[in-house]
This record gives C-alpha cells, sequence and structure tokens, in this order.
C-alpha cells in the first residue's frame, strides 16, 4: 500500500511539469471542423499527435449561450488539460495559450484516478491542489467561490474558468477524451457545487 502511495504522489508530482503541445515545430495545426450535437451544442477534434493513441485527439465542444460560447477543451492522454472558457465565435485553433490566466483541471487515470487544479496568473502558476483515489477517498474540487474569491483578491482578469474538476474527472478518466462529447457532460456538471 505504501508503494501504491509513493507512485501515485510522483504521477500526481508529474502533473505538475505537463502543459499542453505547442503548435512550435509541429507548423500551424489545422483549422477546427465543428459538427453540431444532438443537443446543439458542437464538437471539434484535434488532429492526433504522432505519440498518441486513439481517443488521445485533443476535442473542443461549445454549448451556444446569450453571448456567444461557453467551451470545454481536453488535450493529451495520461496526463489531460482541461480547460473551460467563453468566446464570442467559436474558436478556429486549440490552445493559443500555454497557460493563460485563470483555472485549470488536469485529469490521469495514471496508477489510479486523480486529478490536479491550478489557478494561473499572468506571471504563471499561483494555486494547486491534487487528489487521487490512491491516498483513499477521493478529495472534492475547490469551489467556485473560493477560485473566484482568489482571482478577486489578487487582481487576476481569468481568460479560463472554473469547472468542477472532481465531476469531470470521473466522467472522462476511465474513458477517452470523446467522452466530453456525450450526454455524461454538461454545462450543469460543470457547475455542480458551485
Amino acid at each position: 500500500m505504501h508503494n501504491l502511495k509513493l507512485v501515485l504522489t510522483i504521477a500526481l508530482v508529474a502533473l505538475s511539469g505537463c502543459s499542453p503541445p505547442s503548435s512550435e515545430g509541429r507548423g500551424i495545426e489545422p483549422p477546427l471542423s465543428w459538427a453540431i450535437l444532438p443537443d446543439g451544442s458542437k464538437i471539434a477534434v484535434g488532429p492526433l499527435l504522432p505519440e498518441g493513441t486513439a481517443g488521445s485527439q485533443p476535442v473542443v465542444r461549445c454549448w451556444p449561450q446569450a453571448q456567444g460560447f461557453e467551451c470545454l477543451a481536453i488535450n493529451g492522454e495520461k496526463f489531460r488539460d482541461v480547460r473551460r472558457f467563453r468566446a464570442s465565435e467559436l474558436p478556429v485553433r486549440l490552445w493559443e495559450e500555454a497557460s493563460p490566466a485563470g483555472y485549470e483541471c488536469q485529469i490521469t487515470d495514471y496508477m489510479g484516478i486523480g486529478y490536479k487544479e491550478t489557478i494561473h496568473g499572468t506571471s504563471g502558476q499561483l494555486q494547486e491542489h491534487m487528489s487521487s483515489n490512491g491516498f483513499g477517498t477521493i478529495e472534492g474540487s475547490w469551489s467556485k467561490k473560493y477560485v473566484e474569491d482568489y482571482w478577486r483578491a489578487n487582481g487576476i482578469q481569468p481568460k479560463t474558468l472554473w469547472m468542477n474538476c472532481l465531476a469531470l474527472t470521473r466522467i472522462v478518466a476511465p474513458n477517452s477524451n470523446a467522452t466530453i462529447g456525450t450526454t455524461d457532460v454538461s454545462p450543469s456538471l460543470l457547475d455542480k457545487g458551485s
């Protein structure tokens, strides 16, 4: 049991060094092609990276809102970066910035299901919270109030928004990135417990 905890600790710490792949060295990625889902939301699947396997392609899903779209993007395989953001138009490219100011959720199913949530300012990562079922019961996500209060207190203008990282982890971790395009994932799931 002690060895399992050690391995899970190392895996979650490894999340700290993971960030979405940049387009540098790969050329400019092609524009996203969008499809409409039965609920009216739109989904786009990015290209498979050379080291990736089926199901690890980046996926973006956007729900129409009164003023544009609310979007959820996921990228990666064993360590998946997830961002929630608002856009006036459907995005044409993935991952415009490595770690924009705001909130990010990273999901893993490596050696147990776990997640890491972070708050970023314009100068980089400011706060971090990690949890894994390898340590016993998986802890709950930061509350929306906690994250928004932190942004306000520190003058952060977020580009990426809070989500219930734990609720999303339970659905996505045992499956593929494409899971965000199912009825299991919705804005109400992302806001669960806010």
